[in-house]
């Protein structure tokens, strides 16, 4: 049986696994320089970094391969060439709505997953929803529920408004310490939302591989689906894809400012505070199931 390999584009070296046996996640983002890019890319490695060691204990393989792009036209040309050239099941990453639009559509032609790292337009999630689809950064519809939640619980040591963010480099709880230090000592600066969007869809990409014990794109997006599957994001609660809009359900949080300097973040919700269910609690942020229902492929 081949080895897990860190290679670009290695697949002839592992030609002989099944397909079973083997993953080819493709990277796709746009041809840019900015910091959001940057961090996504980053959060990507460092998630590949680690499912190739788990995927050790499982006897399989797992590789990435990378396309960038710099138009839709562009994206749906990378998209084409990572699911046809190099048989990449799940395509991580993204771009502008139009990038992420043509990505998507490329997907469903070919039967191969797109996970969505970058964009957190409502309209991907509710006329643009398809099971090949599933999003890891958290809508805009997310980041306003969220805001809302708060108004009114900001203490009184605050000198500035709160700011929802996906993810903090001052996290500590739930393994998030252990995380953050990972990402700081691998590429010298604090994980950002887009470089946790970027790992948890590697990491949730590849758990789905090992459990399911398959690389097929259909099969997985329907694993991915399922009620009962969960993954740890180090949110401190258990994290799974709703059904009607295909998004990650996940705690966000509020960044506040005391007057002295200190940053203070609280959970949103907080469901340590709570006695209610965490998943009934995750999905009042953002669409909820009579808001939107999936279609079967991207208009």
């Amino acid at each position: 049986m081949c080895a897990a390999s860190l290679a670009v584009g290695s697949r002839a070296i592992c030609a002989q696994a099944l397909p079973a046996q083997r993953l080819t996640v493709g990277m796709i983002l746009p041809r840019e320089n900015g910091s959001l890019i940057e961090d996504v890319t980053a959060g990507i490695e460092l998630g590949f970094e680690e499912a190739v060691r788990s995927s050790a204990l499982f006897q399989k393989t797992v590789f990435l391969v990378r396309a960038f792009f710099t138009s839709p036209q562009g994206a749906a040309s990378a998209a084409r060439d990572l699911a046809a050239d190099d048989h990449a099941t799940i395509l991580v990453g993204g771009g502008s709505d139009d990038e992420c639009r043509a990505i998507a559509a490329e997907c469903i032609k070919r039967g191969a997953i797109f996970m969505n790292t970058v964009s957190r337009s409502d309209d991907l999630r509710r006329t643009n929803c398809t099971n090949l689809v599933v999003h890891v950064e958290a809508s805009d519809a997310m980041y306003a529920s969220a805001g809302k939640n708060t108004i009114g619980q900001a203490t009184t040591s605050t000198s500035s408004g709160c700011d929802i963010v996906l993810w903090h480099s001052s996290l500590e709880r739930y393994g998030a310490a252990q995380l953050n230090d990972r990402f700081e000592a691998k590429f010298h600066k604090p994980m950002t939302g887009s470089s946790w969007a970027g790992w948890m869809a590697v990491k949730a990409a590849s758990e789905a591989f090992f459990r399911a014990g398959t690389s097929d794109g259909t099969t997985l997006a329907a694993y991915l689906g399922r009620g009962m599957t969960q993954f740890d994001g180090h949110k401190g609660a258990p994290l799974s894809f709703r059904s009607w809009d295909h998004q990650l359900r996940q705690p966000l949080y509020c960044v506040e400012k005391t007057v002295a300097g200190a940053t203070l973040v609280r959970d949103v919700p907080d469901l340590a505070r709570s006695s209610g269910p965490a998943r009934a609690l995750l999905d009042e942020i953002g669409d909820d199931s009579s808001h939107v229902a999936c279609r079967d492929a991207v208009r």
